[in-house]
């Protein structure tokens, strides 16, 4: 069993177990409680997922904004603490880790953690966040219609067509009933037919190092695929990084993830069709830069020789036939080095922060339903996302819809990933990944061409 798995288990069980018992001495009745005006302790839970933590920092720097003498801590995992570092508006990150009681014990104990005067519990489901909340917090914040809700002295009900970024968002009401995130609602989204209004508020990037950058500019560089003459921070949230014409490949860097962590790999879009997809992104002339972790190596090396495979033997043909047209011993396009060297992969190579300031460099991004989706849409950068068994509803790139896309075609079974109850299920439609494989090559590339076209050129 994954270990990720293994952690569900135990905390729908062991921890299920604990939340009824602790349960028992607890009576949420948030009417009773008088809050104070200016909270001076006040601590985020957040311990899971890349994509997820990043969906709660608005939510995070909008209380900091409201509440400037608050000091604010998050507390968060090993695996997720990349997003917080260096955040101005976080004053001081608690790591601990299911795995280590230790640390778990040691926050429950200290002086310096004990009684906040608010804990926002931003865990969709896990049993451990709200007993964590339970154990440090005067005041709790978390969903509500669970059996760990009873825990929280404050519930908010998780709204299933609204992106996670505006759910953490209405925690805030509980410190000021008048705020209302219809203040911030700016964008129409339509996906599968149904649109959705967005908020008018952004993603906050992550904090990148000088080193973080000059790792992402080394590694273009080894790859001959050019490095913009202009630093990223002046690019990265404006457009793309060279002069490009509108919607065309040509000349254009297009990160791709192709992978998913451990849960549900039924979210990955086929190999074959990253592979095709990369093979027609680098025959019209752009690069392909795949990203992704050590764990995916392998998946992506095959992809890669794939692509290559498939980009080579277009290539072969078109000079034999430009050939027949010119004279002399070589065209123009025989001298034209070959396209595979142009369908890279940085997977295992770079941090998730050196991967960001990559993706900061290219002109737009494909991926599944990932961490590095939601990184991409983070760093600013034109992004388009694959769904199936999650919902793009709650999940999709988070942005403006001109730059932010979510792929997706309802079927029966999708989403069966159901977020506030903790279930993840193995594709179980006797046609397996039916929602991911109506996602065509042509559709993905259609939508790439959209994006770019409305990127801001330098």
């Amino acid at each position: 069993m994954p270990a990720i798995a293994f952690e569900r288990v135990v905390d729908q069980s062991v921890g299920g177990i604990l939340v009824f018992l602790a349960g028992l001495f607890s009576h949420p009745n948030s009417l009773k409680m008088k809050m104070q005006p200016n909270p001076k302790r006040v601590a985020f839970i957040k311990l899971w997922a890349i994509g997820d933590s990043i969906a709660a920092l608005p939510a995070i720097k909008e209380y900091k904004r409201a509440h400037p003498r608050s000091d604010v801590s998050v507390i968060c995992r090993s695996r997720n603490k990349v997003v917080f570092q260096g955040q101005q508006f976080i004053d001081k990150i608690i790591e601990i880790e299911p795995s280590n009681p230790t640390k778990i014990l040691k926050l429950l104990f200290s002086r310096a953690s004990s009684r906040y005067d608010i804990v926002f519990d931003f865990e969709p489901y896990l049993n451990l966040s709200a007993l964590i909340a339970r154990w440090i917090g005067q005041r709790r914040v978390g969903f509500a219609s669970q059996a760990r809700s009873r825990l929280y002295t404050d519930r908010i009900e998780f709204t299933r067509d609204q992106h996670m970024v505006e759910s953490y968002l209405e925690f805030l009401a509980v410190i000021n009933p008048t705020s209302s995130t219809k203040d911030f609602r700016g964008h129409q989204h339509k996906i599968h037919g149904q649109r959705y209004t967005q908020m008018s508020t952004s993603l906050i990037p992550l904090v990148l190092t000088d080193s973080d950058r000059q790792m992402a500019h080394w590694f273009l560089e080894s790859h001959k695929l050019g490095t913009p003459k202009r630093h990223s921070k002046q690019v990265g949230r404006s457009g793309s990084a060279r002069n490009t014409r509108k919607g065309e490949l040509r000349n254009s860097r297009i990160a791709i993830n192709a992978t998913i962590s451990e849960s549900v790999k039924s979210r990955e879009w086929p190999r074959e069709r990253f592979a095709q997809l990369a093979a027609k992104i680098t025959t019209e002339g752009g690069s392909a830069i795949f990203v992704g972790g050590k764990q995916d190596i392998q998946e992506v090396d095959w992809i890669l020789h794939r692509a290559r495979i498939i980009a080579e033997q277009v290539q072969e043909q078109a000079p034999k036939i430009k050939s027949k047209l010119q004279n002399g011993p070589r065209s123009k396009l025989e001298e034209e080095p070959s396209t595979s060297t142009h369908i890279v992969s940085a997977a295992g190579l770079l941090s998730i922060p050196q991967s960001a300031a990559l993706i900061e460099l290219c002109d737009a991004f494909v991926g599944n339903d990932s961490g590095p989706m939601h990184l991409s849409a983070a760093m600013g950068r034109p992004t388009i996302g694959l769904f199936g068994p999650n919902t793009p509803a709650i999940w999709r790139p988070y942005g403006p819809p001109d730059k932010m896309v979510a792929l997706y075609h309802k079927t029966w079974c999708s989403p069966c990933i159901r977020n506030t109850d903790g279930v993840f299920p193995q594709c179980f439609n006797p046609e397996y990944q039916q929602c991911m494989k109506l996602i065509n090559v042509k559709e993905v590339e259609d939508a790439l061409r959209t994006v770019l076209s409305h990127a801001k050129t330098l």
